[in-house]
């Protein structure tokens, strides 16, 4: 009993320190400073001729992923499109401290407007991610 016992034990304190090393893994320690890529990204899509406003987001977990969320107001007769178009590019440009399998929302609106369009409008998938965005960018 004694020496099969001891096994048991090492084992069972085994499996529960890599449990806790993997649940560590997936918490909420930053990757980076989420508030300086944002900040980048507001101020590349900014300069994008026809933009009124941008509001960006990164939030990065290391073990859980990494998401971008960015809101650009468009100024009032903008061509929506267009807007978008160069806004992407923009934002691959501003994009290198984001991990390129993070999951980008991104969506551009007309001030005062309800018409709102997303990355699908111009051959993306409506959620693209950074890589992808990056590829039409080279693309163009």
């Amino acid at each position: 009993m004694g020496l099969e016992y001891m096994l048991k034990k090492l084992g069972l304190a085994i499996a529960v320190g890599l449990l806790a090393c993997s649940l560590t893994a997936c918490g909420t320690a930053r990757a980076e400073s989420t508030e300086d890529v944002a900040g980048n990204l507001e101020s590349a899509i900014s300069a994008v001729e026809g933009v009124s406003s941008v509001n960006a987001r990164h939030k990065a977990s290391i073990g859980m992923g990494s998401t971008v969320s960015v809101r650009v107001t468009a100024e009032p007769g903008a061509v929506l499109d267009s807007v978008l178009n160069d806004s992407l590019m923009a934002f691959a440009g501003a994009s290198d401290g984001i991990s390129s399998t993070a999951a980008v929302s991104f969506q551009v609106t007309e001030d005062g407007q309800q018409n709102t369009i997303a990355p699908d409008a111009i051959g993306l998938q409506k959620s693209p991610t950074v890589r992808e965005v990056r590829d039409f960018a080279n693309g163009q």
